[in-house]
């Protein structure tokens, strides 16, 4: 069975640059396993300079190629499982994408404070935010439309830590979470704790089959201070 890791550090689509500095750093904290090969989304490094919204989406051109380059990279490895490092939340959808086509009897257990259903008439542009719902087809068609696939059910999605909705986010009724009668599905107010999140992991791995595996949006805020820090200094910089 081949397993890859996917290093996939889209940053653009959360619109904050530690994304790409926490999934490079991510990488190097995850226990070594040469039986698995890295491969590497082609992302550009970041530059400081704002993108445009286009279509409500923020660098929707850079998003759109991360995509694209992260779908080609699966296909050519042909793998039979993906851990994909983020980045932010955007990097699953090309490996569940995949993943669906190669598994029929698949659902995704979404670990987040968040739902990311959202869609662009909802006025957040950054993608992140919309990923699981274009996951299910209810996304924006730009990023619904890279998919290969069949589009996941709502029974087929689980939520575990998710915090108070917002409103357009409790009118999106085709999810889980949005059900007001279901109680017990881990739907709490998003104060994960190591520790519970270390026992959910062992819950899941030991009773299920997992195919996919996605680390999203750690954020090392202050170990990417420190590397600013350093790239300011001409020691590390000269040539």
């Amino acid at each position: 069975m081949k397993t890859i890791r996917l290093l996939y550090p889209d940053y653009v689509s959360g619109g904050l640059e530690t994304y790409y500095f926490g999934a490079n750093l991510m990488a190097h904290i995850l226990p070594s396993n040469e039986a698995q090969p890295l491969v590497k989304v082609e992302i550009t490094p970041p530059d400081r300079e704002e993108k445009p919204v286009k279509d409500g989406i923020y660098a929707k051109d850079e998003v759109l190629a991360g995509i694209q380059d992260a779908m080609e990279k699966i296909e050519s490895e042909n793998p039979d499982r993906i851990i994909t490092i983020g980045g932010n939340c955007m990097v699953s959808l090309a490996p569940f994408d995949y993943l669906h086509g190669k598994y029929k009897n698949t659902g995704i257990i979404w670990i987040d404070a968040h739902p990311d259903v959202s869609m662009t008439k909802d006025g957040y542009p950054n993608a992140h935010a919309m990923v699981l719902g274009s996951l299910m087809g209810y996304g924006d068609s730009a990023l619904s439309g890279q998919m290969k696939n069949e589009k996941f059910k709502p029974d087929e999605i689980l939520y575990v830590g998710l915090q108070s909705l917002h409103d357009y986010q409790k009118q999106f009724h085709s999810t889980y979470f949005a059900n007001e009668e279901l109680v017990g599905d881990g739907s709490g107010g998003g104060r994960m704790t190591m520790e519970k999140l270390e026992k959910v992991l062992h819950v899941i791995t030991e009773n299920s089959d997992v195919a996919g595996f996605t680390i999203a949006e750690y954020l090392p805020f202050d170990e990417h201070h420190l590397h600013k820090i350093f790239s300011d200094i001409n020691i590390f910089t000269e040539k």
